[in-house]
Formats: C-alpha cells, structure tokens, sequence
C-alpha cells in the first residue's frame, strides 16, 4: 500500500505524500474493521475497499489536513463505510446470482440497515458530488472567508468565538459571514451553470 501511495506521489507533493502515508497507517485499522462490517468478503475485498477510500481520501487531502484527529478519524469512517456500500452494490449487480432482495436479506442487513440501499447510495452520491463542489468553491475563496464559513457551519464556532480567530469585533463577523455567503452562493451558481 505504501508502493502506491508513492506512485500517487508523482502528482502529489512530499507533504501531502507524507501525510497520506500518516493516515494509512494511522487509520488502516479503522478502515478494515469498517469494511469488515460492511461487506462479506475475503481480506481482497477489504483490501479493495480501503484501497478505494484511500484514493477518494486522496481527493481531499487538503481538507483532511486542516481537520482535528477525531474529525479525520470520521471521514475516514465515513468514506471508507460509502465505498463498502457501493462495493457490495456493485458486487451483487455483477454477480446476478440474487434474484430478489430476499435472496440476499443477510447480506443486506449486514450491509446497510436501511431496507433500500440503492436508494441510499444515489442520495450519498449526490451529496457527496454537492460537498465536493462546495470544496472546490471554498478552495477558491480567501482564506478568512473559508475560516469564517467552516468555523460557523462545520465546526459551530459562535460570533464571538470567530471574531477572537479573525481579529475584529463580534459585530463585524455577521457582516464578514453574509458576504462569504453570498461570494459562496454566486461561485456555486456560476459552477452549475457551467
């Protein structure tokens, strides 16, 4: 696994190299005990399963860097649990051997709990083309205004508690944060009209 985190490492820089390399070995554990309860499988299929979240992680790696431990160890979770749910997808619409639902009632249960997972997927997946299309935009905003964003909808930062990081009084972050927003809303809407 290292051998291709190096061979991802020609397009990537030395740090983030490192850094991907750190969160292997940080979270393969994690990761294979996620898989393990996602799928039925052999240790290949797990091992495509981290693989996979490792290349979607790869994807965000400077999104992952500026997360807290905790923070990263649950997006790992949560990749790694999102790929696993469309491997076993995938594995049971290649394999036709389940002519219904009930044919595979064990399999799913250990997969998802939820009775319809196709469904499931299709909602993660746009959600999940939605959050990367805000972190593309976010990428392309200063730093103050992605600080300001993150700090009050991702990690619930009051005024008062933004205003300390920034440098300004709690006032002034309500009109910081609705100028964020709307430079935030016109890049989305300029992207989706693309």
């Amino acid at each position: 696994m290292r051998e291709c985190i190096k061979n991802w490492g020609k397009a990537m820089s030395l740090d983030n190299q490192a850094f991907m390399t750190e969160l292997y070995e940080q979270y393969y554990r994690l990761m294979i005990s996620v898989a393990q309860q996602c799928i039925q499988g052999s240790r290949v299929a797990y091992a495509d399963v981290v693989q996979e979240s490792l290349l979607r992680l790869l994807e965000q790696v400077e999104i992952l860097k500026e997360l807290q431990p905790e923070q990263q160890a649950a997006y790992v979770v949560k990749t790694t649990r999102r790929v696993a749910y469309r491997h076993v997808l995938r594995e049971r619409q290649s394999s036709q051997q389940y002519q219904s639902l009930d044919d595979c009632k064990d399999t799913l249960q250990v997969a998802s709990p939820e009775p319809d997972m196709a469904e499931r997927l299709s909602r993660e997946e746009e959600k999940e083309e939605i959050r990367r299309l805000v972190q593309r935009t976010l990428r392309k905003m200063t730093r103050e205004e992605r600080m300001l964003l993150r700090g009050k909808y991702l990690e619930g930062y009051s005024d008062e508690q933004l205003a300390r990081r920034v440098g300004c009084k709690p006032d002034s972050i309500r009109m910081k944060l609705t100028r964020a927003r709307r430079k935030m809303l016109q890049k989305l809407r300029e992207r989706g009209t693309r």
